[in-house]
């Protein structure tokens, strides 16, 4: 139809086809019916069975927390500048002195202490759950001190000591501490079984990691307390023991001091065993100057070596490590104190309280009570 000349028809049809150029109105309309009737319709594309939704992270939140962080660091800024430009550096000073709540707050919240504590408590209970679930002492050796002590010298004690079965399943901590030691880094722990029991275990640093302090953690003797206390072993020996003061208020007018000492239960910290008198200690000897500064722990401190857990210790009673020797005179059995070496249990030497400030500490509840 467009090659037709250029013409005007009156019946507007190309005059080689006879057919019109463009639809009339009545043929449009038509269409627009036809058109509303049957809307347009795609087809959806087919989903895969296999295909999984991905949604993408969620930033708001912290996004929303950087915003709140970044209003507040400029309204403080905006605080400080325009009370310094108004009323000098007293209200800046002000505005400090009343900021100094929000700072400790976050100081707290970031406490050194806590942040330490929380990087290797994790380490410390894989050693603690490890050695209890150890079926040997050859394979409890990985989880203690490096060259503390020796696969058979453990199988010693172990044959006779009584021990608490602790499920590693069933514990959980309920406190921790940072030992100040001059040793190294130590830290004490103190943990509750399924049966509410209390027990502790410390744990020292070494190279290769963080090791259990077996010797404290088992209330290490050169026998079982009961085994020694029959005869049958050693004359002499060093334990790690209980020990309460007999007569605390006859020491400020007597010459010696006078010891009762007890078994530790293990596992049972608030709890003492077999109970065993020994002879009066002169207060003037190393053993008697020891003891004397222990019992004043009592007195003036929550614990040793600046640690924050409180001791649960039976009632008046200490932790000593110290050296005893039974002697049996004609069927009469009774028992020296040779040798105070520390008071407490830990794998170390290191005083808790020296001499001097044990006599210092004493002399002061001394004065107290007269008083």
């Amino acid at each position: 139809m467009y090659e037709s000349e250029v013409d005007h028809s009156d019946d507007r049809v190309c005059p080689q086809c006879g057919l019109h150029p463009a639809p009339s109105i009545e043929e449009l309309s038509s269409a627009q019916d036809r058109a509303v009737e049957a809307p347009l319709s795609v087809p959806m594309a087919e989903v895969d069975p296999s295909f999984k939704h991905h949604p993408k992270r969620s930033y708001k939140k912290l996004i929303t927390v950087l915003k709140i962080l970044a209003i507040w660091l400029v309204l403080i800024g905006l605080i400080v500048g325009g009370a310094n430009m108004i009323w000098g550096d007293d209200a800046t000073s002000q505005v400090a002195d009343e900021a100094e709540p929000v700072q400790e707050v976050v100081e707290d919240v970031l406490d050194e202490d806590d942040i330490y504590m929380n990087e290797i408590l994790p380490e410390c209970l894989e050693v603690l759950v490890g050695y209890l679930q150890a079926p040997t002492a050859n394979d409890q050796l990985s989880f203690i001190q490096s060259g503390s002590i020796d696969e058979a010298s453990m199988e010693a004690f172990y044959k006779d000591a009584a021990l608490s079965d602790i499920n590693p399943e069933t514990i959980k901590l309920v406190g921790r501490s940072k030992l100040q030691l001059k040793d190294g880094e130590m830290i004490m722990t103190q943990w509750e079984n399924e049966d509410g029991d209390l027990f502790d275990a410390v744990f020292s640093k070494e190279e290769i990691g963080w090791k259990l302090d077996w010797h404290h953690f088992v209330r290490y003797g050169i026998e079982p307390w009961p085994l020694f206390t029959a005869g049958s072993g050693t004359d002499e020996g060093e334990f790690r023991m209980l020990a309460r003061e007999r007569y605390p208020e006859k020491r400020a007018v007597s010459d010696s001091i006078e010891v009762m000492l007890y078994h530790p239960r293990h596992g049972h910290m608030d709890e003492a065993g077999l109970k065993t008198p020994v002879e009066p200690i002169a207060l003037d000897s190393h053993s008697g100057k020891m003891l004397s500064a222990a019992f004043s722990q009592l007195n003036t401190r929550e614990n040793f070596f600046g640690s924050t857990i409180p001791r649960i210790n039976p009632d008046e009673m200490i932790r000593v490590r110290l050296s005893v020797r039974r002697i049996n005179d004609d069927g009469r059995v009774h028992y020296r104190v040779t040798d105070v070496a520390t008071s407490h249990w830990l794998n170390s030497d290191e005083l808790a309280l020296t001499l001097e400030e044990g006599a210092a500490e004493n002399e002061a509840v001394d004065g107290a009570a007269a008083e």
